[in-house]
């Protein structure tokens, strides 16, 4: 008697601009983390490690999704915050070093 295999699960997320699923390991994490030196702030980090904790979002590998979402001024459900202008910077060499 064969033994049946099954396909091991991959967790998909949705981009947060685009509002496609895709693979959670195909996409940019963007995570809100508490501030332990500001009580009650927080700051926005890229996690490339994708296992940070705090609050998540993630984004495809796509310029496109990046301005649009800088056009939204990262008013989605996901943040309560704006991204700063260094972590746009960052994403767009991430982006642009997977595409290119």
């Amino acid at each position: 008697m064969q033994e049946i295999k099954k396909a091991k699960h991959e967790p998909s997320r949705m981009c947060v601009s685009c509002r496609v699923r895709n693979k959670k390991t195909d996409l940019i994490r963007i995570v809100r983390v508490k501030d332990k030196c500001n009580p009650g702030g927080f700051f926005i980090k890229l996690d490339k490690s994708q296992k940070s904790e705090g609050r998540g979002a993630y984004l495809c590998y796509n310029l496109a999704c990046l301005k649009k979402l800088k056009k939204m001024k990262s008013k989605s459900k996901s943040f309560v915050g704006k991204l700063s202008e260094d972590a746009y910077k960052d994403l767009e060499e991430i982006i642009g070093s997977f595409e290119g």
